[in-house]
């Protein structure tokens, strides 16, 4: 838990520098309930539900798909959302994954690229 995602998640091409993906958290321990207009997460490892709104309940479905950087996230989520990844959309992304950090259902791990 704290890790700044604006300035350790976007990936180098230098092989010695680590970057952060981002992780859920015990993915298999989580259960969604899809309500409008905030969609409800049961997060069985601490016995916490969570009132989340799209934006963040979609960033967590695609880390429990797989580990993502803020980067990746903000392309995907860019796309997904039909808006543009531009600078303020990134920081909007890395603000959502400091929240979900914050609330325990993500973490951020350290990464060395090839």
């Amino acid at each position: 838990m704290g890790f700044d995602a604006m300035s350790a998640s976007t990936p180098t091409t230098d092989d010695t520098t680590p970057c952060i993906e981002w992780v859920v958290v015990d993915g298999s321990g989580l259960q969604f309930a899809f309500l409008e207009p905030d969609n409800a997460v049961f997060h069985k490892a601490t016995g916490e539900t969570h009132l989340l709104s799209a934006l963040p309940t979609l960033i967590l479905q695609m880390l429990l798909d797989s580990p993502k950087s803020t980067r990746v996230l903000a392309s995907d989520t860019a796309q997904a959302c039909e808006t543009e990844n531009d600078p303020d959309w990134f920081e909007k992304i890395s603000g959502v994954l400091r929240s979900l950090d914050g609330l325990e259902l993500i973490e951020g791990r350290t990464m060395r690229h090839p």
